[in-house]
């Protein structure tokens, strides 16, 4: 059973069905793709634990697993753990999945530490930051896809951010806490047997849209100085050893400061990167099928310990923050397939397609997988991208050509 049928899981059933496995896949009712690839599909919402559950123990499953969302992660877990088949239990599933129970873990793996507090209301919230110094971070407690985070600047903005942060919280939990300037980075990992495998670290690029921390694109290998690398590398290793991972793959995202060494943790999760990070990229970059091998582990397989990571490098970019309105054209997308680096490209654009104001993760429609021997070959791919490829939009206020 996987949970989840969007786009990000295509891969990862395409990999169960090439193994000779029947899927059965489960998601809120939708037009999402995975439903197409599977053999079974449920429309459930990947929340409800006991109807997963349910349906998991009517159809006899010899294994259940999700990657590249958060929302099903503590439901795979329970049924795991009710089912008795692998997996990591519910309790260790939740420090990943709450922020909140994440922050306290990792307060004592070495991390810089920030003052954050978890409210429940606006009047809380503006209590709390009367002893933190502005700008500030608000992010709802459990939730994904950057939805309801966003930097703020006084407290008339905390008021409002938290109100929509809450909104995207099933107990209508905020976490408040200080902003920590620094470059953002992430890696993957793997938990293989009884090691831990930190995959390759990439470089983060945000799209410039103010107080909100959505990436534009994730660069592998990273250029940060050697010596910060490692200590990246050192502090997520321990941090996922205090968290309690036994199984699977981790998905973690830093902050670093490249003048003091300082890093902070902005989240880690119990699942592989998305946008396609865990699927392709990170087999891109160093030779490993991470989710096969995700799959096998949640058969009850012991794949070998042994692993051996290839240095090359790859990465993802994404079309986003066109203006609102209409798309008219889109130019350079046969041309964009044909350059040296460019592996894929999967696209929601076509003409007619509305266009909105940017708010999260999800409102990215168009993504490019790419792949090269070096990091500058990677870098060169994206600048022939954006010289290639163009956005008509028609706007309120007329016809607007706009790069990428």
């Amino acid at each position: 059973m996987i949970l989840g049928a969007s786009r990000f899981q295509v891969p990862l059933i395409r990999k169960a069905k090439n193994m000779g496995l029947t899927t059965i896949v489960a998601s809120i009712d939708g037009d999402y793709p995975g439903f197409k690839e599977a053999d079974i599909s449920l429309r459930v919402n990947v929340t409800d634990r006991e109807k997963i559950l349910e349906k998991a123990q009517e159809l006899q499953i010899d294994a259940i697993v999700t990657n590249q969302t958060d929302l099903p992660v503590t439901t795979v877990a329970y049924v795991a753990e009710r089912m008795n088949l692998p997996g990591n239990g519910l309790a260790c599933a939740q420090r990943f999945a709450n922020k909140y129970l994440m922050r306290q873990a990792a307060a004592g793996c070495g991390f810089v530490s920030v003052s954050y507090q978890k409210v429940n209301t606006v009047a809380e919230a503006v209590e709390v930051a009367k002893s933190m110094r502005y700008p500030l971070i608000v992010k709802p407690v459990s939730s994904q896809g950057s939805r309801g985070v966003a930097k703020v600047r006084n407290e008339a903005e905390l008021i409002e951010r938290v109100r929509l942060a809450k909104q995207y919280d099933a107990q209508g939990e905020v976490i408040v806490e200080e902003y920590f300037e620094g470059r953002e980075v992430t890696m993957d990992g793997l938990v293989l047997g009884s090691k831990f495998y930190n995959l390759p670290l990439g470089d983060t690029e945000l799209f410039e849209i103010p107080d909100l921390s959505i990436a534009k694109a994730g660069l592998f290998p990273s250029t940060l100085d050697s010596e910060l690398q490692q200590k990246v590398r050192n502090l997520n290793s321990k941090l996922v050893e205090t968290l309690g991972l036994g199984f699977g793959l981790t998905h973690s995202e830093f902050r670093v400061c490249e003048q003091t060494g300082e890093v902070m943790l902005l989240e880690i999760a119990a699942r592989g990167g998305g946008a396609y990070i865990s699927s392709d990229v990170v087999p891109l970059a160093c030779g490993l099928d991470v989710e096969t091998i995700l799959l096998r582990l949640s058969l009850g397989e012991t794949p070998s310990e042994s692993i051996a990571l290839q240095q090359r490098a790859a990465g993802y970019y994404f079309i986003g923050n066109l203006p609102v309105g209409t798309v008219m054209e889109i130019r350079g997308l046969e041309e964009a397939k044909n350059i040296p680096g460019v592996q894929a490209m999967v696209s929601d654009l076509k003409i007619g397609s509305r266009i909105s104001e940017m708010s999260d993760k999800t409102s990215r429609p168009a993504i490019f997988l790419l792949s090269g021997e070096t990091r500058q070959g990677v870098d060169k791919a994206i600048g022939t991208l954006s010289k290639t490829v163009a956005i008509v939009v028609k706007t309120f206020n007329g016809v607007v050509t706009v790069g990428i």
